[in-house]
């Protein structure tokens, strides 16, 4: 009784060690350099599809605001007043921070649906500011700066008679004569339809022109 018991133990024992190879020895193969590649190829991947932003600057790879308004009528509700300007009475040097004050009216008696997008946002999806030329970019609103994005997806109405003001950074990075227009998509409201995912079906852009010095 005491040898098969013996015996048993030690075939236990052999079957432990091998399964303990096993398992290192497959360790040991995914921790070469085909399992680096397979890390470094979904990191990869990751960040070509972690972008889908429609403005420029914030990171990710910006959607160029041609492609946002393919479709979308412009002017469709004209009672819809966007203007901006940069309203600071100074001149704007390379490397400066300048900020465009954005209005948007609703003179009309329709009631406008527009995307907000996450509900931490100043500035709402639905906002568009792009400049041409590479002289100027974007940057995060300075009142977001170190805050996380909420995942949530919102969307705003606008009222009529009612006004918005926005507030919006750019940053001039060489000399020369830049245009800066803003964009906001909209969707004129209907009671028996719904505003599915923010689907806009109308533009309006306020284009102003700055100098650099």
């Amino acid at each position: 009784m005491r040898k098969k018991i013996g015996i048993a133990l030690v075939l236990s024992g052999i079957l432990l060690l091998t399964g303990c190879a096993g398992r290192v020895a497959a360790d040991e193969s995914n921790s070469g350099d085909d399992a680096v590649q397979i890390i470094d190829d979904n990191d990869e991947e990751e960040n070509v599809n972690g972008g889908g932003y429609i403005d420029i600057g914030f990171g990710g790879e910006a959607i160029p605001v041609e492609d946002q308004i393919v479709g979308l009528i412009e002017n469709q509700y004209p009672d819809l007043e966007v203007t901006a300007a940069v309203l600071e009475r100074k001149a704007i040097h390379s490397g400066d921070t300048f900020k465009v004050s954005i209005a948007i009216t609703n003179n009309g008696d329709e009631t406008i649906q527009f995307v907000k997008g996450s509900g931490s946002n100043v500035v709402p999806d639905a906002l568009i500011v792009v400049a041409d030329g590479d002289g100027v970019q974007s940057v995060q609103p300075q009142s977001e700066l170190g805050g996380i994005a909420t995942m949530d997806f919102q969307t705003e109405v606008l009222e009529p008679g009612q006004t918005l003001n926005f507030e919006y950074y750019l940053e001039a990075l060489a000399p020369g004569s830049y245009d800066i227009s803003a964009y906001f998509l909209y969707a004129i409201a209907n009671a028996d339809e719904e505003f599915f995912l923010g689907e806009a079906t109308g533009f309006a852009v306020s284009t102003f022109a700055i100098g650099i010095e």
